[in-house]
């Protein structure tokens, strides 16, 4: 982790120990569950456990000859994760009795894996993504307002580690095929920062969010993603 990183969350700590008068009210802060800043079920680097499926039927990037017609069926899109929360606490208070903010940090990982169910054989993994992160620090204010903006929340990735490996079977089967092939193992580390409006603070009713995000890849090893 970087010295500026560092000190950031040191400072963040400082802030919560000065937030919390209460010894009891301290404790109960730890692995406390965050309802805020949580991700899209859309995004594509969501910790949320989803299942999708979906048809992949261009072979040009992976030179694949049309004998393997079993590629044309649909391909399963596994999300499995988890944001494990460290700590939560609140700031303040506004007049319906609820927090002015809410501030906290989680690690969040998750894995993203291509596969094909129906291939007769192996049900071969083609491609799987490994995300690591360190602390995600979160925050949310509330607004005393009957409107349409109930809140403003933001998340701060420091860091985050994405590597993405080609399945084994499926590598092994485009060699046997005669086809060329070049593996790469593609990493990057990257920092991100969202800012959304009314977040729906994983509740189960209607909600129109607004995300922005802006993310900045720090390491350069030559592949992976670009600057954004």
């Amino acid at each position: 982790m970087s010295k500026k990183n560092l000190t950031f969350l040191l400072f963040f700590a400082s802030t919560m120990l000065t937030a919390q008068t209460d010894t009891s009210s301290f404790f109960d802060a730890f692995f406390k569950p965050i309802s805020y800043s949580k991700p899209f079920v859309s995004e594509v680097h969501s910790p949320m456990n989803k299942a999708e499926i979906g048809c992949h039927r261009d072979h040009s990037a992976y030179k694949l000859s049309e004998r393997f017609s079993f590629y044309q069926l649909p391909i399963v899109d596994l999300h499995l994760g988890f944001d494990a929360p460290l700590i939560s606490f609140d700031l303040g208070k506004i007049t319906n009795k609820k927090p002015q903010w809410e501030m906290g940090i989680s690690i969040p990982v998750s894995v993203h894996i291509l596969e094909d169910m129906w291939e007769p054989i192996t049900a071969a993994v083609i491609d799987v993504d490994y995300r690591f992160d360190t602390p995600t620090i979160k925050g949310v204010r509330h607004l005393n307002s009957n409107g349409w903006l109930k809140n403003i929340s933001f998340s701060i990735i420091t860091l985050m580690h994405e590597c993405t490996h080609l399945g084994d079977e499926f590598a092994l089967m485009i060699k046997q095929s005669g086809n060329p092939l070049t593996r790469v193992n593609v990493s990057y580390e990257f920092t991100q920062v969202q800012l959304t409006l009314n977040d729906a603070l994983n509740q189960d009713t209607n909600n129109h969010s607004f995300r922005i995000t802006g993310r900045y890849r720090v390491s350069n090893r030559g592949f992976g993603m670009k600057k954004t």
